[in-house]
């Protein structure tokens, strides 16, 4: 299921106290929106790119209101998407609630509660979580068949260059790193691609898992990596902070990802801050800093998606094995919980710089 965060919202209205009293409300509550008016020619290019669910403000008089409402109905491209009607409670009522029922899913009287909105909103995207897993699943399976074919030519030619060339005895022993480590990211990139898959057909069994104990085994994990660049680890982390996750991919996949991404991206002397703690009754925070080299906002924006090519060499010329932080992304949102990055382009080494991986997890009571 989508998050607040993926979920994207058509606002139509003429009125622009209208589509700036519910941008602001829905931007409060993590929802990415679109609020134009109805007579703009960028109108049907919204439509065309496929929103969640459209949100159009209605007036009895304007026959063209219907015929958006009627268009998007029609379209077998569009018709899956949910509309909610913003109208007034009038003498034409009777009118609109009767093209309600033939078209639009919902409607909400004016003046607008937000709660009322909100609650029709979280139903109606309910309503259609069947079709847009569906399709979730099936851009996935698009994607990943494209990241196999596209990031597993890379440690494969790289293998395929060093075995055709003539090498001596020693100069293969010195080589022999760069073949384990090409085919080292060849195979850890299939199996995250098969965890992908298995993860939209198989159940996610939650426990309670220690935080601390999770980052624990993660550093032991990475230590080598750690003690290679020397980087320090300054762990903020209550001992008693437990979260509703799956113990094995949490620990093994979900933080040691994360980590490992740190420690690549770091400069050699510098640490990687970890913290952990209760943002209230209900919710974990936990948030993995690195002081170093950072990324753009375009590239942050990309790092979950399947089917963009993301992968950067490191600090130290490291390079990954592909698809790990869509991997995390899918599994945090099968616990529950929420996933952000923050960065700064960083190449000066400095304090204010590096990136930010922030987790939001149900917490265990």
């Amino acid at each position: 299921m989508k998050t607040p965060e993926q979920t994207h919202i058509l606002l139509i209205s003429n009125d622009e106290i209208t589509r700036q009293s519910i941008t602001t409300l829905l931007q409060n509550n993590h929802y990415q929106i679109h609020a134009i008016e109805k007579d703009q020619p960028i109108l049907e290019q919204f439509i065309q790119q496929l929103p969640d669910l459209v949100l159009l403000d209605i007036l009895p008089s304007k026959e063209n209101d219907i015929t958006i409402c009627n268009h998007i109905k029609s379209t077998q491209k569009t018709a899956h998407i949910p509309i909610i009607l913003l109208m007034t409670d009038d003498e034409n009522s009777a009118f609109i609630q009767t093209e309600i029922n033939l078209n639009a899913d919902d409607f909400v009287v004016k003046p607008i509660k937000s709660w009322e909105l909100l609650a029709r909103l979280q139903k109606q995207l309910a309503s259609t979580m069947p079709y847009r897993l569906l399709q979730q699943i099936n851009h996935d399976r698009k994607a990943l068949l494209h990241l196999l074919c596209h990031d597993l030519s890379t440690p494969l030619s790289a293998i395929v260059s060093l075995l055709s060339v003539n090498l001596s005895y020693d100069m293969f022993m010195r080589m022999q790193h760069v073949l384990f480590t090409a085919a080292q990211n060849g195979l850890q990139l299939i199996d995250n691609v098969r965890e992908i898959r298995e993860l939209q057909e198989r159940e996610v069994h939650l426990s309670a898992v220690s935080v601390k104990e999770a980052i624990k085994t993660a550093m032991f994990l990475q230590q080598a990596n750690l003690n290679q660049k020397k980087i320090t680890l300054d762990l903020q982390v209550d001992e008693h902070l437990y979260v509703m996750v799956e113990n094995f991919s949490f620990t093994k996949q979900v933080i040691n990802y994360i980590l490992n991404n740190a420690i690549k991206f770091s400069y050699p002397n510098t640490q990687i801050v970890i913290q952990a703690y209760s943002l209230n009754d209900y919710i974990v925070a936990l948030n993995i800093h690195d002081y170093g080299m950072g990324m753009s906002e375009k590239l942050c924006q990309h790092l979950f998606d399947l089917s963009k090519t993301t992968t950067r060499a490191g600090t130290a010329g490291e390079v990954g094995a592909g698809c790990a932080l869509p991997l995390v992304a899918r599994l945090i949102n099968a616990y529950g919980g929420t996933v952000h990055i923050q960065s700064q382009v960083n190449t000066q080494q400095d304090k204010n710089g590096g990136t930010t991986v922030s987790l939001q997890l149900v917490k265990a009571v």
